[in-house]
């Protein structure tokens, strides 16, 4: 499905320490969480800090 007003919606990332404070309320849950998606309605692999990412959610012990 695509959507009609995806170009109108201001380009933004979440920042590293939202992230971060995310992560850290995850972590004790991580044999809980099955996943966490890095996307909403954008393309994952254009951002740069993509696999630092990844990175602190394994270290996290969030699997996937």
């Amino acid at each position: 499905m695509c959507g009609i007003d995806f170009d109108n919606r201001p380009k933004v990332q979440m920042d590293d320490s939202l992230f971060t404070k995310i992560v850290q309320e995850l972590a004790p849950w991580n044999h809980h969480v099955r996943q966490v998606n890095l996307f909403f309605d954008n393309e994952p692999l254009l951002d740069r800090n993509l696999a630092r990412k990844i990175r602190i959610l394994k270290d996290a012990g969030i699997r996937r």
